[in-house]
């Protein structure tokens, strides 16, 4: 047990207390020069129990290899912090306290368990990987047929329902309940003394936990006992002085010992293509490099959110019976909810409620396989009862509206539930919990987010969607939503910041009184009250069952949400938890929509300009599933979802180049890289104080790009519906029973209209909010649908919610029970590395320890006699001076040496090559730390995926140089000649890549000034002065890198006469000829686009620097442009008419599934019509913007809408053939 900490060290202060200048607690420096700053000392190191394998994401890269002890150096007690980073020599000791509960739950023996987490776990369809693993189960140790007598599958399932657990989330209480709300039922001319006395319809059968047993459960959980950041805290990196040069990454360099360590840091120089003298100087001075500290965002923990809300934890008294040893924590409560499809046919549906407490790391909670996510209801749709009701009472049917304004009330009720008299305690009070790491602590929750889609970000904020304030953080007027980014707009966004008043209270109040008098709800009326803010009617209190309906009416809170009415008294502005989406809102918004007025514009050039496009389809892929292959042609968009579209935004550029004229192509690719540079830096899994002011200047510079598109390049096309738009609208058209319209209409640019494109410039300061996007990104819901949809198919289908309640809580039970056998199923990892390589030989490979620099097989299968393999391929221009420069590496390699200009050729014949045999490999397997301090891995194949970058010498204009893999070998080798050693003389295993170069096109200016991706061509091999092929040592490499053809320009033979052996013939590539170009796909993940940034924590400044970041901000200005196109003319008559879109929410096919991403009409593919401001000069009368920039004054008309494909709630899509397309995939666990 630990040692008694001091009382009085601990005592959280109570308001008298504070000091006007507290003093700190800093964490010693990690390696990385991070370390925390808390404000209240923590009791335990919640980063004392990570490991080297807690910081791996690549699935093949092993767990404890060789049983080594892989824990980082830390120390668990409060010892481990020092005030201002100065040690203390009479801090208490810590001895681990870890006591593990051998018995395995429910179950009897490791043998029943073992069986039934086999059969729980393994797929519906059996395959030959559950086979094994079945066979793994059978032959492990500890298990015996004899332990199964008595047992069966059902006896299994009936012990782990009945199973409570003394702590944790097992215990009784931490059960599922039946509830049921009231509904008051309006009708237009009905009129009503009270709201109370109106009829209310009672729905039933809402499955739901109470949240404060939950928070308890999961504080005694023993599964993440030492990892919960319990105090918020700030996190800094200080930056190192002397930050290594770009010939050597001192962060990805192996640890000492490593068997992969080169004898020299460096190889020749001669051994890379020829330095490239171009230099290009930015116009602008580059703006400062912070000194001092700098802020890192990772976690919901680390937040202004956090800070702020545990200030105020603080700041109150301390509850009196308190012992002074009670800790006072937060407890970050983060939300989510989507509803979700359960079958590809069928109405079968589920709309849970996610929480995920953010004291724990989102590299956890964020992994599906964890379990780490509380399902805390289950909403239900209204049952068909309520329209028999509603005809019983007021003999008419209900309306699409009062049906809408049910559905509004339920899911508010339904929040009251959840947001009960013991929760709001608790917010208040806290809950005293003694936590399964022995410390008590008085737990204070607080909801800090909420993640939902458009649709029910309105419902729950009780918002009226398609009106004219949409936005539901601020009160920006829809047709001033074009400005986004201008600096009027963002003054506008703070004046009008979306806050719940008691004006606001009072105008709901009023209308809903109105309401039940018998007004309908479009009346003018109500309008009058509540259209300035765009809001509902809604209120949610719900009716106390003791309190007569006449004497409570009068004592309603008349509050706009279940938030505003529980949580306001506590200064909360429910508004401000519903978070940013960026897979909704970027992805499947603005960038899809982008994507597809894109296609229009290359189907309106005529000729085979679409198809010319479908090359596309050639590009290559990337990763284990970064990029991945596109199967099909583009431009049918045929079953994508939003990883397709992310996709396509890193890889559009060089598939478009060439295919609009000049000025259109220049403006096109330059709004390209605004995207994909935006979506880079709103994707980072790790922020600091520079990136975020990087992606301030970012979004500016996207917001104009998009202005610039819409102004010039849209103005002068007539774009008309791509076939399947118009296929979709007739069929709608069809339903609808009008005459259909079979010719393409006009459709015009319509993006910048809409609340997706409003909301792109908020994330820079929720990221500094809220915490990085992956915190609260839908996706995360998206993911934990997968566990819905699989337990679906275990259900009865009847009934199904509170079964698959059941299902969830088993497999997180099961996941508890895995944690405590010593048995570790051998698939896994291990089954991810096999799809990986098709090298038979490679297992040592597949269990890569994670310290490890680089792998490759250790076996001799694949021999290759030099002097016959020689004289086989003597025509091939690949081998010219290969043996020269072999041991010319091979001498600087044993030797140490670099200056192999001054070494002999008598020396180099003392070169010796045991057998003269070099020996072949399929695999190499690159390990690096990522931007974020992470463990990653790469695989590079020759013949998938070749490409890899090195660092590029000190001095050059390029951070890296990029290479072709043309084979992996290694050799035993010796050297016995002049300045021979013991060592040399004897023989030794020697590792090396033999690599085709690519050279920077000089006369090509790229990066992120030019708004261009680097160019790259291969080193000419008929020049005799340069070094198109050499052979490195596998230490210098970074990583795998992205290549992808410059189409437009053609392929040659030029550079290299007919190769098989360089030319491998991978993604269909020719063996006689290559593309002219290539080009860098700096945007493939978020470490490749930090990489060529600059200034990741976890790259320690190799490669670009922090300073070369903040110069990446600016953008050069155009010194020529090339003249536009003229005019294409006026609209024709078939353009676009206004029309009303498909409300989600209010429509009556319900609000419990809604099947389309957003409930904009103007957010689709519909019709836009751009025009400049009718008032001159309008907006430049701001003080706050700038007269001289056209982008101030200047909107849209508002068109049509809903001509895009219905998205499924799961990020994926019902496609105009009715085929659901996959959900979103993840990238390692979470989204890339």
């Amino acid at each position: 047990m630990p040692s008694t900490p001091s009382t009085q060290r601990y005592q959280s202060p109570a308001v008298e207390d504070v000091k006007e200048e507290e003093e700190a607690w800093e964490t010693p420096p990690s390696v990385f020069g991070t370390y925390h700053r808390y404000n209240v000392p923590p009791q335990r190191d919640p980063e004392a129990c990570k490991t080297i394998d807690s910081v791996c994401d690549a699935p093949n890269l092993a767990e404890n290899c060789d049983g080594q002890d892989n824990h980082l150096p830390a120390h668990k007690n409060i010892s481990w912090l020092c005030r201002h980073a100065q040690p203390k020599d009479d801090e208490p000791g810590h001895e681990d306290d870890s006591n593990e509960d051998p018995t395995l739950g429910p179950f009897d023996n490791a043998s029943q368990f073992r069986l039934y987490d086999w059969h729980y776990n393994a797929s519906l369809t059996k395959s030959k990987d559950d086979f094994n693993d079945l066979l793994d189960v059978l032959r492990s140790d500890g298990f015996s047929v004899d332990d199964l007598d008595g047992f069966s599958a059902q006896v299994g399932q009936e012990r782990m329902d009945a199973y409570v657990n003394p702590t944790g989330v097992f215990l009784e209480a931490d059960g599922w309940f039946d509830g049921s709300v009231v509904i008051p039922l309006p009708k237009p001319q009905a009129q009503h003394l009270l709201e109370a006395v109106a009829p209310h319809f009672k729905v039933s059968g809402i499955h739901r936990r109470r949240l404060t047993d939950l928070i308890h459960a999961a504080a005694e959980d023993t599964r993440f006992a030492e990892e919960y950041h319990w105090i918020p805290h700030i996190y800094f990196w200080q930056p190192s002085p002397d930050a290594p040069s770009p010939a050597c990454d001192d962060s990805d360099s192996p640890p000492p010992g490593s068997p992969h360590v080169s004898p020299t840091p460096e190889c020749s120089p001669s051994a890379f293509p020829p330095k490239d003298d171009k230099a290009s100087p930015p116009n602008h001075a580059a703006p400062e490099v912070p000194r001092g500290p700098i802020r890192i965002f990772t976690d919901i923990y680390n937040s202004d959110a956090a800070l702020k809300e545990f200030e105020s934890i603080r700041s109150r008294p301390r509850n009196p019976v308190d012992a002074p040893d009670v800790e006072y924590v937060m407890a970050p409560l983060l939300l989510w909810s989507d509803a979700t499809h359960l079958t590809s046919f069928g109405s079968a549906s589920l709309w849970p409620i996610h929480l995920y407490f953010g004291a724990l790391s989102k590299y956890v909670r964020g992994m599906p396989t964890e379990f780490a996510a509380h399902h805390i209801a289950y909403i239900p749709s209204l049952p068909d009862e309520i329209q028999d009701f509603y005809m019983h009472v007021y003999g008419t049917p209900m309306s699409s509206d009062i049906l809408t304004f049910c559905k509004r009330e339920l899911m508010q009720r339904i929040w009251l539930l959840l947001l009960d008299d013991d929760f709001l305690d608790a917010y208040e009070n806290g809950i005293l919990v003694t936590c399964s790491d022995g410390v008590t602590r008085r737990i204070f929750p607080r909801i800090l987010t909420y993640s939902a889609d458009y649709p029910e970000k309105i419902l729950l904020t009780a918002l009226k969607p398609l009106s004219k304030h949409p936005c539901p953080r601020c009160v920006v007027a829809k047709d001033e939503m074009c400005k986004a980014g201008t600096p009027a707009d963002m003054h506008a966004r703070r004046e009008n910041v979306r806050t719940d008043t008691p004006a606001l209270k009072c105008a709901i109040k009023r209308a809903r009184k109105l309401l039940f008098k018998g007004a309908s709800l479009g009346s003018k009326r109500i309008q009058a009250l509540l259209d300035s803010e765009s809001l509902n009617p809604i209120e949610v209190q719900s009716i106390p069952p003791t309190v007569d309906l006449v004497i409570y009416a009068y004592r309603l809170l008349l509050v706009q949400s279940a938030f505003s009415t529980r949580l306001s008294r506590f200064g909360l502005n429910h508004y401000q938890l519903f978070t940013p989406d960026l897979m909704h809102e970027f992805k499947l918004g603005v960038w899809k929509n982008t994507f597809i007025h894109l296609l229009r514009l290359l189907a309106a050039q005529g000729g085979n300009t679409v198809q010319e496009f479908n090359r596309m389809r050639k590009m290559p892929t990337f990763g284990r599933d970064t990029i991945r292959k596109f199967w099909h042609d583009v431009s049918v968009r045929k079953q994508l979802a939003a990883r397709d579209f992310e996709d396509f935004l890193a890889c559009f550029m060089p598939a478009l180049e060439g295919l609009l004229p000049l000025a259109d192509d220049q403006t096109v690719t330059d709004m390209l890289f605004e995207l994909a540079n935006w979506h880079g830096l709103a994707k980072l899994r790790l922020h600091t104080s520079v990136t975020i002011n990087i992606m301030r200047v970012a979004t500016d510079h996207m917001c104009r790009a998009m202005r610039s598109f819409a102004r010039t390049t849209c103005k002068q096309y007539k774009t008309r519906e791509l076939p399947k738009e118009t296929e979709a609208r007739v069929r709608r058209e069809e339903k609808s029973k009008t005459t259909p319209n079979r010719t393409p209409k006009v459709v015009r640019f319509n993006v910048l209209n809409t609340y997706k494109y409003h909301s792109l410039p908020d994330y820079p300061d929720y990221i500094k909010h809220g915490g990085t996007t992956d915190n609260y990104n839908s996706q995360v819901a998206e993911l934990e649908h997968r566990h819905a949809k699989r337990y679906y198919r275990r259900t009865n289908k009847i009934g199904y919610a509170l079964q698959i309640a059941k299902h969830q809580r088993r497999a997180t039970l099961l996941r508890a029970l895995r944690n405590i056998d010593d048995y570790n199923s051998a698939s896994g990892r291990t089954a991810a590395a096999e799809q990986e390589s098709d090298d038979e030989d490679d297992n040592n490979a597949r269990a890569m320890p994670p310290l490890e620099w680089y792998a490759i097989s250790q076996t001799r299968r694949t021999p290759v006699r030099l002097h016959a393999w020689l004289t086989h391929h003597k025509k091939d221009a690949t081998i010219r001076n290969f043996i020269p420069l072999l041991r010319a590496h091979i001498f600087g390699r044993l030797l140490g040496r670099n200056d192999l200009d001054e070494v002999s050729p008598e020396q180099l014949d003392r070169i010796h090559i045991e057998n003269d045999r070099i020996y072949r490999h399929k695999v190499l397997r690159v390990n690096y730390t990522t931007y974020d301090m992470r463990r990653e891995q790469d695989v590079i194949n020759p013949r998938t995926h070749p490409n890899l970058m090195v660092h590029a010498e000190e001095g050059e204009s390029t951070p890296y140089w990029y290479g072709q893999l043309i084979d992996i070998f290694h050799a035993f080798v010796r050297y016995d000649g002049p300045g021979a050693t013991a060592a040399t003389r004897e023989w030794q295993r020697i590792e090396f890549l033999w690599v085709r170069w690519y050279e920077n096109d000089a006369g090509y200016a790229s990066g992120f000034q030019e708004r261009r991706l680097p160019r790259l061509r291969f080193v000419d091999a008929n020049d005799p002065d340069t070094v198109p092929f050499s052979f490195i040592d596998p230490c210098e490499v970074i990583r795998a890198a992205y290549i992808m053809p410059a189409f437009a320009h053609g392929s040659t033979g030029d550079l290299l006469s007919p190769s098989p052996l360089a030319r491998h013939g991978q993604d269909g590539q020719d063996t006689d000829d290559d593309y002219k170009f290539y080009y860098v796909g700096i945007f493939a993940d978020r470490d490749m686009f930090m990489r060529h940034l600059g200034g990741g924590v976890g790259h320690q400044g190799a490669g670009v620097s922090l300073a070369q970041s903040t110069e990446h901000a600016l953008r050069r200005e155009r010194t020529t442009t090339p003249e536009p196109l003229s005019d294409s003319g006026s609209d024709s008559e078939d353009e676009h008419e206004n029309q009303s879109a498909q409300d989600g929410v209010d429509g009556t096919q319900g609000a419990d599934v809604h099947d389309i991403d957003d409930d904009e009409a103007d957010d689709g593919d519909g019709a836009v019509a751009m025009r400049q401001s009718e008032s001159a000069g309008e907006g430049g009368g701001d003080e706050h913007a700038d007269a001289s920039n056209d982008d101030a004054d200047w909107h849209f008309d508002v068109g049509i809408g809903g001509l895009g494909d219905q998205e499924n709630v799961d990020g994926g899509y019902y496609d105009e053939d009715g085929f659901l397309a996959d959900a979103y995939a993840m990238e390692g666990f979470a989204p890339l």
